[in-house]
């Protein structure tokens, strides 16, 4: 009998580590997923303000 207990506890730890590595896996990848989207936006951002900048300098430089 408590060989099954022992074993049943067993289970259930290996059962819960496995579920907690899964859900630790989804989060990283999650989070790995938002911070590719973040610095996206950011790099989409950073050229649309240098094209931006181009511009201006460019109409500028056509009116003078």
């Amino acid at each position: 009998m408590l060989g099954l207990i022992i074993g049943l506890g067993g289970a259930a730890l290996g059962l819960g580590l496995g579920l907690g590595g899964v859900a630790l896996g989804v989060g990283l990848a999650l989070g790995g997923v938002a911070l590719g989207l973040a610095g996206a936006a950011l790099g989409l951002g950073f050229a649309l303000l240098i094209s931006d900048r181009n511009i201006k300098y460019d109409i500028e430089e056509l009116a003078a």
